[in-house]
């Protein structure tokens, strides 16, 4: 049985967020710009809508940007 992920007010922005996140820290250096896609993908297929990335985080917005460039649809 597949458990929804619940979803909570980011602040006062009046988005809705996953609570539970991808964080970009690891990903790159864990499994190669290839894997690090693959888990960005398998996120968004699970419904995940928050997603951590930062300069710091070597090159995560690159490998972000290059997935989320795959499908162009509105995101909250």
């Amino acid at each position: 049985m597949t458990q929804a992920i619940i979803a909570r007010m980011l602040g006062s922005t009046g988005y809705e967020v996953t609570a539970v996140g991808l964080g970009g820290q690891g990903i790159l250096r864990t499994y190669g710009e290839e894997g690090a896609a693959a888990v960005i993908r398998e996120a968004i297929g699970a419904g995940i809508t928050s997603f951590d990335s930062a300069l710091v985080y070597k090159g995560s917005e690159d490998y972000h940007g290059r997935v989320w460039s795959e499908n162009l649809q509105p995101r909250p």
